[in-house]
């Protein structure tokens, strides 16, 4: 398996100096288990403690995440090829127990009303692969599920993978939420001490789903995996190919209420060989490994010489978000609620990425540049798989120029506007659609104030239209906040 990591993605992990001073409480009487609790380089001065990521000290893979494949269809009743599954078993503790017999009776239910339904069947895969007692049943029950399932089936490249998640991963997001309180924290009730905002970063905690999800939607409409969520990783179901995600039509009276029209699907090469999914998943975990390894790092929030916790938590809990609304984006059919996750994304990547301006993330110019950038970052065979929706969105950007049609306003390749003086000025197309989309973005607000003589002059000039296809863009800026995670350190600041 070909690797995705880089000796300058290894570089930018390291941190000269010994950043971030935290207080002595934290560390109650063991600073040394706490330090491996976190996976943190830890050095004591006068009464605080100065650390880093240990990743950051050494320059090596982070390992806050790792993936493997444990066996295909083609490993039909082999249990010795899911062995690795066993790997989760010093967290059974924490598994759902008691929910076994009600998984499998549903199972039953769904397979008897819907026996020809691939839905149907991936339903009962991730319910069956979540629900089992221990580890030491997921074995045979992969290879159950692998062999009797999808051995005589048309997906001949299906495949499934184990996603391990370290433990220090957790720990640094809860050490964040502890250092909330400013004061050492007093004994809550049910150990819920690191509890602060649990629940608006939660898919780190169990799943991943935010930040695996995306993926699997990366052809959407169409969907290409599943996963299922264990207590220390998460098993995940590749298809090997992307199947349709809805049905033509559905007997969903609410959705009939809906506002319908998007998600329309991009062109993919059906020659894309089926170890490319493989690839794309491999590529997505080793990339995404390095985002958690900066996003973690102490040092990016060094302000005044001290840890500051509420700007961690906040840039967490930003990138969470960002990749929630880039899941959003491939699974609703609500054009308008998809510009709205769009408009989201573009808003909170500036607070994620100072540099990443509203100017620069609507530039047709910069887009077309950083997709550019990514098939040079990709082999052909990822690209297959992630690019698609990336391209449809630069498309739809530069497709916005287009629609200013007022000849008192349009000359040539310049739109007439009033600037912000109010003194008639040509601009560029492409920065009147820029213009044109914050004017947009800002009825979101519901602002009470008459909307200035720039912003009518950009209504008046432009039909509306919008193709579904430009809320992809929260989708390429994913994907370069991955490819590009250096982009995410910080320095320390007064």
């Amino acid at each position: 398996m070909p690797t995705w990591y880089t000796d300058k993605d290894l570089a930018h992990l390291r941190r000269e100096g010994v950043p971030a001073e935290l207080p002595e409480w934290l560390f109650g009487h063991s600073p040394a288990k706490a330090g491996a609790f976190a996976r943190w380089e830890q050095l004591k001065t006068a009464g605080t403690w100065r650390l880093r990521n240990v990743e950051s000290v050494s320059g090596e893979i982070p390992y806050l995440l790792r993936v493997s494949r444990v066996g295909s269809a083609v490993d039909p009743g082999n249990v010795d090829a899911y062995s690795r599954l066993l790997r989760l078993s010093k967290y059974d503790h924490l598994s759902n127990h008691g929910v076994w017999d009600a998984v499998v009776d549903l199972h039953e239910r769904v397979a008897a009303t819907y026996p020809d339904d691939l839905g149907a069947l991936l339903t009962s895969v991730q319910a069956l692969l979540g629900a089992a007692e221990t580890s030491a049943e997921l074995p045979a029950l992969a290879a159950s599920i692998m062999g009797d399932w999808f051995a005589h089936s048309d997906a001949p490249n299906v495949s499934l993978h184990l996603i391990e998640q370290s433990d220090a991963l957790g720990a640094r997001y809860a050490m964040v939420r502890a250092l909330l309180q400013q004061e050492r924290p007093k004994p809550a009730e049910h150990h819920t001490t690191f509890s602060s905002s649990i629940f608006l970063m939660n898919d780190v905690q169990a799943g991943l789903d935010a930040y695996l999800q995306p993926l699997l939607t990366s052809l959407s409409p169409r969907v290409w995996g599943v996963t299922a969520t264990r207590a220390g990783g998460v098993i995940l179901l590749s298809l090997g190919a992307p199947l349709r995600g809805h049905r033509p039509l559905t007997g969903d009276a609410l959705s009939l209420a809906g506002r319908r029209g998007g998600l329309e699907a991009v062109a993919w090469d059906t020659e894309t060989p089926g170890h490319a999914f493989r690839d794309a998943l491999t590529w997505w975990v080793q990339r995404l490994d390095l985002v958690f390894s900066h996003l973690t790092e102490p040092g990016n929030y060094e302000v005044g010489a001290m840890f500051n916790a509420p700007a961690a938590l906040e840039r967490l809990v930003n990138f969470e978000q960002i990749c929630r609304s880039c899941q959003s984006i491939a699974t609703l059919e609500d054009d308008h609620a998809r510009r709205l996750a769009l408009f989201h994304v573009l808003d909170a990547l500036s607070g994620l990425v100072p540099s990443l301006t509203w100017k620069k993330l609507t530039s047709p110019r910069e887009n077309r540049t950083l997709l550019e950038k990514l098939r040079a970052h990709m082999t052909p065979e990822i690209q297959a798989v992630l690019l698609p929706r990336a391209e449809a969105a630069v498309t739809a950007l530069e497709a916005l120029q287009a629609e200013f049609f007022l000849p008192s306003r349009v000359e040539g390749t310049s739109l007439v506007r009033p600037d912000q003086k109010g003194i008639e000025t040509a601009v560029p197309l492409a920065t009147a659609a820029s213009e044109w989309l914050r004017v947009v973005r800002n009825s979101q607000h519901g602002y009470d104030k008459t909307p200035s003589a720039q912003d009518r002059a950009l209504l008046a000039a432009h039909t509306g239209r919008i193709s579904p296809h430009l809320a992809d863009l929260a989708w390429l800026n994913l994907l370069r906040v991955l490819a590009f995670p250096e982009i995410l350190k910080r320095y320390p600041r007064s």
